[in-house]
């Protein structure tokens, strides 16, 4: 696969590498191909960006059990038909896995209200 596909890649942390092996995974969602290489460089392949970021999803839920928060910088190429090039994608491991399509990296913060929802607890108790 290439060309006319979206692609993903990211470099796995060291702490997710254990257990992970190198070359081609199968079986993977919706058609999709997915490839980690010998310096664990992922890169996922499929017609649909919602598709790979599904398989991204599922390879990355599987890896990082047990691991805590974890936020990872991604490349989303999208195929030559479509104009948009090359996004940068934050990759933000969790309680859940999320996407953020931002060159900003994203806070987690999980547990932790913000200044803005202290203010409004504040004001709920008077």
């Amino acid at each position: 696969m290439s060309g006319d596909f979206y692609r993903l890649t990211f470099t796995l942390p060291a702490t997710l590498r254990l257990g992970v092996l190198i070359g081609r995974h199968q079986p993977c969602l919706h058609g999709c191909v997915l490839r980690v290489d010998e310096q664990y460089q992922v890169a996922i392949e499929g017609q649909y960006r919602v598709r790979v970021f599904d398989q991204a999803r599922t390879f990355l839920r599987v890896h990082s059990k047990g691991h805590g928060e974890l936020k990872i910088r991604a490349v989303m190429k999208s195929p030559a038909r479509i104009a948009r090039g090359s996004d940068t994608v934050w990759i933000v491991i969790g309680a859940a896995i999320t996407f953020s399509e931002s060159a900003i990296e994203p806070d987690i913060g999980v547990g932790e209200p913000d200044a803005l929802e202290e203010l409004l607890l504040a004001a709920e108790r008077g």
